[in-house]
């Protein structure tokens, strides 16, 4: 154990809070939500009292930690801020004040931010779903933390929270640029009145609209370790272009017997049934040919006529997402047809106008998918570093004027 260091049951450093509140008809109350996340507490709209359906109620003060008794499991414990000062919670949202003498609010709201914790919790929840604490169980009673002083707790603190300001920047960014993309696309690919429109099933090699395979043809006992890759949904690109991940594979032998629903590397995919919306290209790289499962459907288009990428750009955009959306067929499993996406009308200029409006869309997705990635790598960074830091694995100096001078 480093120095300095020790171990703390949570319940000797916090301390449970009973306010009872008594309800008066015509005052408004905000009710701290159903659900509440490691990040923070959403709350419901304030109502009159007169419209509180809880019968016990009980006040909390900004700054004391709360969480929800029947989803615990889901990590559901926040701090509660500021603005939400006159709040009040059911006798599910048990409420607790810190000893700030020893630990600090902030360094115990990271604390909580790591799923090791949560997963020990999901061990003493009950029910069906086992995701509530039992009564008897309180979230801080038995916990043992790992507690250093106040001064490495406060830098503890002060080194996440610029982590936290720089991913906000790196989000903030990508979200500017996928603005910008989007505002491009709009403008590239629907502002020529002049354009004809063609459907979609115009611009398809013979038989290059094709759906997922029946039902029965296709189930997952024909998945094998190693094999042709299936294309499902969650193969289907959620950011970038391509279609990637972990795939589930079929025989050679069982690939054949499929071969009306293969892909390969240049085809269009969509989804027909789940996520509406979703299309992804298949890469150049990679497998010679794919199979699709029964919530994709593939185009293979007529390059004497469009392109690929043209197709690709033209479905990924906001306008014809909410089209799709729009053209849903079911009221539990959004779910489109092959019969409608061969009929949607799209803009098609000429393979040279393709070609320039792809390059410029191309070269601003690029962007963003670099600065998604960046995202990405600054959660990842925080994530590791939070375990290291909370574990005592890493010491924080007390000044980084050395690592300054180095580096200059």
């Amino acid at each position: 154990m480093r120095e300095g260091w020790s171990l703390k049951p949570l319940g000797e450093l916090t301390h449970q809070f009973v306010d009872p509140c008594t309800i008066e008809p015509d005052q408004t109350y905000v009710n701290l939500g159903l659900r509440m996340y490691a990040k923070g507490v959403f709350s419901r709209e304030p109502k009159l009292g007169s419209e509180m359906k809880a019968i016990r109620l009980f006040r909390v003060r900004p700054g004391q930690f709360i969480y929800n008794r029947m989803f615990a499991a889901g990590g559901s414990f926040g701090r509660v801020p500021p603005e939400l000062a006159g709040g009040v919670v059911s006798n599910e949202f048990p409420v607790y004040d810190v000893d700030e003498s020893s630990l600090l609010p902030e360094f115990l709201h990271l604390y909580f931010q790591q799923p090791s914790v949560w997963r020990e919790v999901e061990r003493e929840c009950t029910g069906t779903t086992k995701s509530r604490l039992r009564w008897k169980e309180e979230l801080f009673a038995k916990r043992v933390i790992y507690l250093p002083p106040l001064d490495e707790q406060r830098r503890i603190v002060d080194l996440i929270g610029a982590l936290d300001d720089a991913i906000e920047a790196a989000e903030n960014q990508r979200a500017t640029v996928d603005a910008v993309l989007d505002g491009l696309a709009e403008q590239l690919l629907f502002s020529g009145s002049e354009r004809c429109q063609v459907p979609v099933s115009d611009l398809a090699e013979k038989r290059g609209l094709i759906g997922g395979p029946f039902g029965s043809s296709l189930v997952s006992h024909d998945y094998v370790e190693s094999g042709v890759p299936i294309i499902r949904g969650t193969n289907m690109p959620k950011s970038g272009r391509y279609v990637w991940g972990d795939f589930a594979y079929v025989s050679e032998a069982k690939a054949e017997s499929l071969r009306r629903n293969h892909a390969i590397p240049g085809d269009v995919i969509f989804t027909q049934r789940g996520t509406l919306g979703q299309v992804g290209l298949v890469p150049a790289e990679g497998p010679p040919q794919y199979v699709i499962s029964q919530s994709q459907m593939r185009l293979r288009v007529n390059d004497e006529l469009v392109t690929a990428g043209y197709i690709y750009h033209i479905f990924r955009s906001t306008r014809m997402v909410g089209r799709i959306k729009a053209l849903n067929t079911a009221t539990a499993n959004p779910h489109i047809n092959l019969g409608i996406l061969a009929k949607i009308d799209i803009p098609l200029p000429p393979l040279d106008e393709q070609a320039a409006i792809c390059s410029t869309l191309d070269s601003v997705q690029a962007a963003a998918g670099e600065a998604q990635q960046f995202a990405i790598a600054l959660h990842t960074l925080r994530s590791e570093l939070l375990t290291a830091l909370l574990s005592g694995a890493h010491e924080i100096p007390d000044t980084y004027d050395e690592v300054m001078t180095a580096a200059v």
